[in-house]
């Protein structure tokens, strides 16, 4: 993730907060997931990720292989999905 309002004139995206997906991991929980760079986080395990810092903060409170629900904006597009937390490769 990054600095949101480069990365929202950058990529065209919607003005909205959360954190903006930039670095995939290859074979990684937000890959099967079907995440995408460009995407925008705006909540996981029910918690609100209106910034990055919010993101770092939801992340530390997960435990591997704990099973949670992310809301995710792509474009006009917003969609629930879920992954498996795992530890980084």
């Amino acid at each position: 993730t990054g600095n949101n309002d480069f990365l929202v004139q950058r990529y065209g995206l919607a003005d909205v907060k959360g954190a903006v997906v930039t670095n995939l991991y290859r074979g990684g929980p937000a890959v099967e997931a079907s995440i995408q760079r460009g995407d925008i986080i705006v909540s996981v395990a029910g918690q609100v990720v209106a910034t990055d810092e919010d993101l770092k903060n939801v992340e530390r409170k997960l435990k591997i292989g704990q099973k949670v629900e992310l809301i995710v904006v792509r474009g006009q597009e917003k969609a629930k999905t879920s992954l498996t937390v795992s530890e980084l490769p």
